[in-house]
């Protein structure tokens, strides 16, 4: 019997998956982006039937095609607009995934970007982030629990940034009971995505302590995650560090903190701001000039300093 697989992630997209012989692999797709390679990843594997949901539905061309290509396969995909955002609307997702087989894993990818800085933030910004990530993951968790009887896999993606988030939480509650539930904390994800669109030309990014780690890498490692029996795991390229003895100047550290590989290529009269520091930047660059170098300033003057001041 094929084993159903299904997936979710951006705000926006979900995916049932039946595959016929790695139901040890579970991934979170969104309908672009790494989703795509996650999809391919799963076909390749003997993935069957993607139930793929979007509040947007299919978004270009690029999007079609590869599900053509999927089909071509012979793989039945199944595309609806729709969101696990409240109770009702998830259970109505999933009883549509178990009309096709019963559902075998869960895959939950989500994030949405609302950064800035508390004086900035609101409660409009804080729900558009918390909702598809935080609360669909809850609804997931007890959704499932109701409707998905012979349940597998019960897989979320995070960061490292969040060691303390909702999405670890539940996957060691759900392992104390006796469920299936890991969640997988990433560093930055390279070549597609949310810090691909942030990549630049001239700037290689760290964030959080973590470089781009390519999506082959991910996809490699994650074969290797996902037959671990821990509730929380993690995948990361660790960003280079610099010691004290490398006598780098003040300007220096904070160009590397930003991921400027040649100051040749910006202004110096150019503000962090405009160079696209966003809170986590901000807080290590804070962070570096206090402890290395005994300057003090405020988030909000940061953002207004430039390497020439």
């Amino acid at each position: 019997m094929p084993n159903q697989v299904q997936i979710r992630h951006l705000h926006e997209f979900y995916v049932y998956l039946t595959t016929t012989f790695i139901s040890q692999y579970l991934t979170t797709l969104f309908y672009r982006g790494i989703g795509l390679e996650l999809s391919d990843w799963l076909v390749l594997r003997g993935a069957k039937k993607l139930v793929l949901t979007s509040r947007l539905g299919r978004r270009s061309g690029y999007h079609q095609q590869r599900i053509n290509i999927w089909k071509f396969y012979d793989v039945q995909v199944k595309v609806y607009a729709n969101d696990v955002f409240t109770e009702q609307k998830c259970e109505n997702l999933i009883k549509k995934a178990n009309e096709l087989e019963q559902v075998d894993a869960i895959f939950n990818l989500a994030v949405v970007l609302q950064d800035a800085l508390m004086e900035h933030q609101s409660k409009e910004k804080f729900l558009a982030s918390f909702t598809p990530k935080a609360q669909a993951r809850v609804f997931l968790d007890k959704v499932s629990g109701k409707l998905c009887p012979n349940l597998r896999h019960f897989v979320v993606f995070s960061s490292v940034s969040c060691g303390l988030g909702n999405a670890e939480r539940i996957c060691e509650n759900r392992k104390r009971e006796g469920l299936p539930g890991v969640a997988i904390q990433w560093g930055a994800i390279g070549d597609v995505g949310l810090v691909a669109k942030m990549q630049k030309e001239n700037k290689e990014l760290v964030i959080g302590g973590t470089l781009q780690q390519k999506i082959s890498s991910c996809l490699e490692v994650l074969d290797v995650l996902l037959k671990h029996d821990y509730p929380v795991v993690s995948s990361m390229v660790v960003a280079e560090k610099h010691q004290k003895g490398d006598a780098l100047s003040a300007v220096d550290a904070v160009a590397h903190v930003l991921g400027i590989k040649d100051m040749k290529t910006v202004s110096q009269y150019t503000t962090f701001a405009e160079l696209g520091t966003d809170s986590m930047m901000g807080t290590e660059v804070i962070q570096l000039l206090e402890k290395d170098f005994e300057i003090y300033t405020t988030s909000k003057d940061l953002l207004s300093l430039t390497f020439a001041k």
